[in-house]
């Protein structure tokens, strides 16, 4: 999501007096290269669940709502590792693009 977000540190010290600084960020994305879109398809006889043992199953849940946070972090996981590498091995930063949708987050409760 296009955003502007104001950061503002505080740095205090018992031997020195405080201080304190801020920057703004401007976040917009690229959109010069096409995005990769992410899909679940499932069956149209399919319940509309994963294959989940014990524990994270009750803890969790293992249903389309599930499968979608888990798909995502995996997603941003690979992004992540992809450009980390591309960059150690003198390609450059650069990775490919994930589409996102504009709404609410769904991987945390910090919304």
């Amino acid at each position: 999501v296009p955003s502007i977000t104001h950061l503002h540190f505080d740095f205090s010290a018992s031997n020195i007096a405080p201080t304190s600084s801020g920057i703004v960020v401007d976040f917009l994305p690229l959109t010069s290269r096409p995005p990769l879109h992410l899909a679940i398809l499932f069956a149209k006889d399919s319940p509309g669940e994963y294959e989940c043992h014990g524990d994270p199953r009750l803890l969790e849940g293992n249903d389309v709502r599930m499968a979608k946070k888990k798909l995502r972090m995996a997603a941003y996981l690979v992004q992540l590792f992809t450009g980390e590498q591309m960059f150690r091995h003198r390609l450059g930063q650069r990775c490919f693009r994930l589409e996102e949708e504009w709404v609410a987050d769904s991987l945390s409760s910090r919304d």
